[in-house]
């Protein structure tokens, strides 16, 4: 991680924020999870966070792709890194990698795929991601658009 333009990204996302109405404070963290870049720029809001955040994370997810267009614009290079308002995204990938634990179970007690829900491409990251270190099982997506899932399977023995 390049700790001045980190920095720097970290300056903007204050600002950008604070400029919608919202008092933060914004903190530099490691990311958790695979996907997440470099690092993550955590955003601390006091009171009700639901408008940064939106529903299933989508108001997020453009805050970031303004805040990753504007650094582009500064330093004439995609860099990548994540947001994060109040830990929405490391609970939601602790719930994900949960979630994928238990369908693997499931998998291979059943000896039968499983069929995860519909979920946005970052989600599905995390499980393909998450199951990659489980010899026991397979996972492919299947579906299109909103409607794309995770099967987890289990393995075939060589």
């Amino acid at each position: 991680m390049d700790i001045t333009k980190a920095t720097r990204i970290q300056e903007m996302t204050q600002a950008v924020v604070e400029h919608m109405g919202f008092h933060t404070q914004v903190t530099l963290r490691e990311p958790v999870c695979e996907g997440q870049g470099d690092f993550i720029c955590n955003i601390r809001v006091e009171g009700d966070s639901n408008l940064l955040i939106g529903q299933h994370g989508v108001n997020l997810q453009a805050l970031q792709h303004l805040i990753r267009l504007l650094a582009k614009k500064e330093f004439q290079e995609n860099i990548v890194f994540s947001l994060d308002v109040n830990s929405y995204w490391e609970q939601k990938s602790q719930a994900l990698v949960k979630e994928a634990h238990q369908a693997a179970q499931t998998a291979i007690q059943t000896n039968a795929a499983v069929t995860l829900r519909p979920m946005a491409g970052y989600e599905r990251k995390i499980i393909h991601a998450e199951l990659a270190l489980i010899k026991e099982v397979a996972t492919e997506s299947t579906g299109a658009n909103e409607n794309r899932k995770v099967i987890v399977k289990p393995a075939i023995a060589a």
